[in-house]
């Protein structure tokens, strides 16, 4: 069976509805090229940290030995211990330090304190603090020390007598605080300030003391660009593509629909179709055009080939009267496409069955 045959029976058939269906498809092609040039791509930038800084600091802290135990031989300086003992190392010495940018000048104060705080079921109701240092420099390499000392025998004497007062009733508790505000110079129109708080409660036994934690603070500073967005052309090649593809499909679409309407026999292209499926029963010959004989009008070829198929007949196909015919004794079947064509050939009665 020829192929295009079929493909030209099939768009007969059908051209209407695929020509409909073109003409839709070209109108989404439209309609997406439409929305591609209204709605154009946008390049989005995200919002950017610049001239990040970091700001830190920390309390280390040392002992000179001054008497000989088992543990530490004079002279001898302890540093950053987990504990002191207080018969060799009496005295602690506080180093407070920063660590900051060092490309640009920055006011730094330092404020060394120890306090005592007293409390009553975990409320706050006392406090009090000393300062042991301060100083304020303009630094410019990022580095500002203040150093302190701390007599632990006198610190545990004034503790005791807090603890004295509120024996019973409240808890009292002392540590080491480092307070520490900055303020940089503007670099590039920014400038940054801010305070650091570090500090360790400081733990005192009849022998030995300690701080319960690594005192140090840190921040980190910077300038938050904001982000942005920006819309850029439509992409005109997409469009274009677009446009062409709608103006072929719709074109397409309407030139289907026409030539079905117009153009396209479908009796003539099924009746191929139905020849070139049953090739093998179908004989080239002369139609009988006995008027002894009756004549049958069978309305498809399709149905034809079943009388012959049925019967053991072959179908003869006159191509001068375009007629196809079966005889079956003094039956004729046929097929036309006008059932009026062999009228003036023959003189026959016709039966409608």
């Amino acid at each position: 069976m020829s192929v295009s045959i079929q493909i030209k029976h099939q768009v007969a058939v059908y051209g209407t509805v695929f020509g409909a269906v073109l003409i839709v498809l070209g109108l989404g092609a439209i309609m997406a090229g439409g929305y591609v040039f209204m709605n154009p791509p946008v390049e989005e930038t995200p919002p950017q940290e610049t001239d990040v800084q970091e700001f830190s600091v920390a309390i280390d802290h040392s002992a000179e030995v001054v008497q000989q135990t088992p543990l530490y031989e004079p002279p001898a300086t302890v540093e950053n211990q987990p504990v002191y003992f207080i018969n060799g190392t009496p005295t602690l010495r506080l180093h407070a330090v920063t660590d900051m940018p060092d490309d640009r000048e920055i006011n730094v104060t330092h404020e060394l304190r120890l306090y005592r705080e007293v409390s009553f079921q975990d409320t706050l109701f006392w406090d009090e603090q000393e300062t042991l240092a301060i100083d304020s420099a303009v630094v410019e390499d990022g580095q500002l020390l203040v150093e302190a000392d701390l007599e632990i025998e006198s610190v545990a004497g004034r503790n005791a007598e807090i603890r004295q007062l509120v024996d019973g009733i409240g808890s009292v508790s002392t540590g080491i605080q480092l307070r520490t505000i900055y303020e940089t110079e503007s670099v590039e129109g920014d400038a940054y300030e801010g305070e650091l708080l570090a500090q360790s409660e400081l733990e005192i036994t009849d022998r030995a003391y300690w701080l319960s934690d690594e005192p140090s603070a840190s921040s980190t500073e910077s300038v938050t660009i904001p982000g942005s967005v920006d819309e850029q052309p439509p992409d005109t090649t997409v469009v274009g593509a677009l446009g062409a593809l709608a103006i072929l499909l719709i074109g397409g679409g309407i030139g289907l629909i026409v030539w079905s309407a117009r153009t396209a026999d479908v009796r003539e292209l099924e009746e191929q179709v139905y020849r070139s499926r049953y090739d093998e029963w179908i004989s080239e010959g002369d139609f009988p055009t006995n008027a002894g004989k009756q004549y049958v009008y069978i309305s498809s070829l399709e149905d034809l080939v079943d009388i012959a198929i049925d019967t053991g007949k072959r179908v003869i196909h006159d191509p001068d009267l375009e007629t196809y015919g079966v005889v079956d004794d003094d039956l004729v079947y046929y097929h036309a496409r006008d059932p009026m064509t062999i009228d003036s050939w023959v003189n026959f009665t016709r039966d409608s069955s």
